[in-house]
């Protein structure tokens, strides 16, 4: 009965702190999430690659060799013990270029029937003749090949690779491999410059006798994590036996080669003694050649002499002929040209007096239609003048209002509705006397304005109108008389002139066809003799072009003929030096080697394993900082639980439960809240804290997807951990006030006694310090737990933070 009692009490003890205990449960719960997710991060990064090489069988060895392999090296290492699969490839490290740039590739051969170091495609397809490639998968931080984009290769000098012969391929996929990891890549053989990429060609592209490379998988690899030492212990056994095969075939590749390589040094000599034979004979066809030709090349220099003496002759008489003919011409010329200056000044004479003629004319025309323009409007303007002067007179004399309206006026004066009218188009209704005068004076205005007149009162601009029409009448007259006399007979007179200067220009044509009909057929019997003299002199210049084009197809072919002589010897020296160059080389040449290279030089694995043991060695050490702050916060809140129960610890102790029952009350209460984190801390941290480490690892990786492994030995061990610390830590807790007598825990517990700290001895800082900071200044050293469990908490968190 009693411990039914005793354990309600404490699942009420629960109930009634059910924010500290979850509070308890949420620190475990952070602290085993970091300690579990941390710790399993390492295996499940190892597991997701090593599954990864396992699917696309990378290679467990990559042997190379100084002179590459051939079928019977592929057979013996098939032997081998231990070796599931051997397969041969090329590859090659050269220059590509694109639109975005160039960068250094290795380039792999691609075999559809191959295993080993298999790829996944990503986007585009498979390469289907030797002008297409597939190509590394843009990462995230660095951009590469993409589907479409066409690439040139070459060597870093920019010279042709001898082993892969394409000078130019297309993208046709983009792929990820276990083969390449890394952003980054190892070095290449091209001066050990860093590799920026990769390609894959099919294997037909490539053009060498050997084998470049060889891969191999073994029999037991696979099975092992190649992260393990299981598998290094395993790989260093097979290894030992390939490098025992490889010093028999060193020596059998080395013996072959030699035998090859004399039995072309025997060819090539063969080559140099029948190319001296037919060097000798080449050149005593070449000097008998020449001889002929220089000897026809003579004859027809001879000819050629006695021809140009001929058309000199011809040419003096010609030139003598042409002078004559000349003289004749310019004498005769110069006559008809005097006789057509005289002309051409006549005619311009007349054409200005014409022109003059034309200009008066249309003057006189323009005045006439202004003088009868103005004469038109003139008495409309004096009629105007004259109205207003009567009507303004009759105003005046009647002394009417200027205020009157106009309709008035008219009932009495009928005879200037007209005028009202003309002034007001629009209608005169409410018009008064004065808007008749301004009206008046405004047309009056105007009329001043279009004949400029000058007069000071209305009466003397009306005589200046009159006065102008006069004068307007008789200058038209005037006008019109020169336009109907004056200009006709000015016009005859210029008409005959040009008559007269036509018929002179006609006689002089006529004499200068003459001038032209006799130095035509002068000049056509000059230019006959000439054109025989130049088909002379064309035979002449084809005979000297034939001599010349005889002369430097000679010098060619001496030229060429010599070139081609010094070309053989020098080829047949060459071929001499070439051939003791190969006699010593062959004689020097060294033994075959094998380089054998396992998975720990592999740049990715070795790189990716080091990242592992980074991962390892943050897990042993990051997780602690979250056990101590748990621990911390255990102890802290443990011992305000403690302290808040004292009384009801005094009523047990009192009733008869011992200290141990007291204590594993609060045991009890830790390790539930322990076990609740524990439980939701390791789910937490398994499903969040490799995923987000794995994916931070992408930003130097090309990672398949995570495999998530369950490790329940880390899980255990966790969850003892944390048990056994937040036991210790409740246990410290309620070590104190169990230890007292029931009397004195029933009692509330007496404060610590204060003391004097060291700040008090210093006056210049204590005096200066306010009651608040002395309150606190003494409490930090009178709850010296509290005061080092803050300062361990700040410090592990600021660590983490820092970490």
């Amino acid at each position: 009965m009693a411990k039914k009692v005793f354990h309600k009490n404490v699942f009420r003890l629960i109930k009634s702190t059910k924010g500290r205990f979850f509070s308890l449960s949420a620190i475990v719960s952070i602290g085993v999430a970091f300690f579990i997710g941390v710790s399993a991060s390492a295996p499940m990064m190892a597991a997701s690659v090593d599954s990864y090489d396992d699917s696309y069988e990378l290679k467990d060895f990559t042997i190379y060799s100084n002179y590459g392999f051939q079928e019977d090296d592929i057979e013996a290492l098939k032997k081998v013990d231990s070796v599931h699969t051997v397969e041969p490839a090329y590859f090659v490290d050269e220059i590509a270029t694109d639109e975005k740039g160039t960068q250094l590739v290795r380039i792999h051969s691609y075999d559809t029937t191959h295993t080993i170091n298999r790829f996944k495609l990503v986007e585009g397809r498979m390469p289907e003749n030797d002008h297409e490639v597939v190509a590394e998968r843009n990462g995230n931080i660095k951009s590469g090949f993409e589907v479409g984009d066409t690439v040139k290769l070459s060597l870093p000098d920019g010279s042709r690779s001898g082993v892969l012969p394409v000078q130019e391929v297309t993208v046709v996929g983009v792929i990820d491999t276990p083969l390449y990891l890394n952003m980054s890549k190892e070095t290449s053989t091209l001066d050990n410059l860093p590799i920026n990429s990769y390609l894959y060609i099919p294997s037909t592209a490539f053009d060498s006798s050997n084998y470049l490379e060889v891969n191999i998988l073994t029999d037991d690899g696979k099975g092992l994590s190649s992260f393990s030492d299981s598998y290094e212990t395993y790989i260093a056994n097979v290894k030992k036996k390939i490098e025992e095969l490889a010093k028999t075939q060193e020596k059998a590749t080395a013996l072959k080669i030699k035998e090859d390589a004399k039995h072309e040094y025997n060819d090539g000599m063969q080559k140099y003694i029948d190319g001296t034979k037919q060097y000798q004979d080449t050149l005593d066809a070449y000097q008998k050649e020449i001889a002929d030709a220089q000897q026809k090349l003579s004859d027809s220099r001879a000819s050629v002499s006695a021809g140009e003496v001929e058309i000199a002759n011809a040419k003096e008489n010609l030139n003598n002929a042409q002078s004559t003919l000349n003289t004749e011409k310019v004498n005769r010329q110069t006559e008809i040209d005097n006789q057509q200056a005289i002309l051409n000044q006549n005619r311009a004479t007349l054409q200005s007096s014409q022109q003059s003629l034309n200009t008066q004319k249309t003057s006189l025309e323009r005045n006439e239609q202004d003088l009868t323009t103005a004469l038109a409007a003139l008495p409309d303007a004096i009629t105007l003048y004259q109205t207003e002067i009567q009507f303004r007179q009759g105003i005046a004399h009647y002394g009417i209002s200027p205020s009157t309206s106009l309709s008035l006026l008219i009932m009495f004066r009928s005879d200037l509705r007209q005028l009202c009218d003309a002034m007001f188009p629009e209608g005169y209704a409410g018009k008064t006397i004065g808007d008749l005068q301004t009206a008046l004076d405004n047309h009056l205005q105007q009329i001043d304005q279009n004949f400029s007149l000058t007069a000071s009162t209305k009466e003397d601009r009306l005589v200046e109108l009159q006065n102008l029409q006069a004068q307007y009448t008789t200058n038209l007259a005037t006008i019109q008389n020169a336009l109907t006399v004056t200009i006709p007979a000015s016009q005859q007179q210029i008409t005959d002139g040009f008559v007269a200067v036509d018929q002179g220009q006609q006689q002089l044509d006529q004499g200068q066809a003459t001038l032209n009909q006799k130095i035509a057929d002068g000049q056509a019997t000059i230019d006959a003799g000439w054109q025989e003299i130049f088909a002379n002199e064309n035979k002449l210049a084809d005979a000297r072009v034939q001599i010349a084009d005889g002369e430097a197809q000679l010098n060619t072919a001496i030229t060429e003929g010599t070139k081609k002589l010094n070309d053989a010897l020098e080829e047949l020296n060459l071929s001499k030096a070439k051939l003791a160059d190969a006699k010593k080389k062959i004689d020097d040449l060294a033994e075959g080697k094998w380089t054998i290279l396992d998975r720990k030089s592999h740049y990715a694995s070795v790189t990716f394993k080091n990242t592992i043991h980074q991962m390892e060695a943050i897990s042993h050490i990051f997780p602690v900082f979250f056990i101590l702050v748990a621990a911390l916060v255990c102890l802290t809140t443990m011992t305000r639980l403690v302290e808040e129960q004292r009384n009801e610890i005094g009523t047990l102790r009192a009733l008869g439960y011992t200290r141990w029952q007291c204590t594993s009350k609060y045991l009890f209460y830790a390790i539930s809240a322990t076990l609740i984190g524990i439980v939701v801390g390791s789910i937490l941290g398994l499903s969040s804290f490799p995923l987000i480490i794995y994916h931070a690892w992408r930003m130097m990786y090309i990672l398949p997807s995570i495999r998530f492994v369950v490790p329940l030995g880390l899980i255990g061990f966790t969850a003892m951990l944390f048990i056994f610390a937040m036991g210790i830590a409740t246990w410290f807790a309620c070590k104190a006030d169990t230890q007292d007598v029931p009397s004195q825990l029933m009692r509330p517990k007496a404060p610590p006694m204060g003391k004097k700290t060291f700040l008090e001895n210093i006056p210049f800082i204590w005096n200066h310090l306010g009651f608040t900071d002395k309150v606190t200044t003494r409490n930090l050293f009178r709850y010296k737990k509290r005061f080092f469990m803050t300062i361990i908490g700040v410090a592990g968190c600021t660590a983490l933070m820092l970490i």
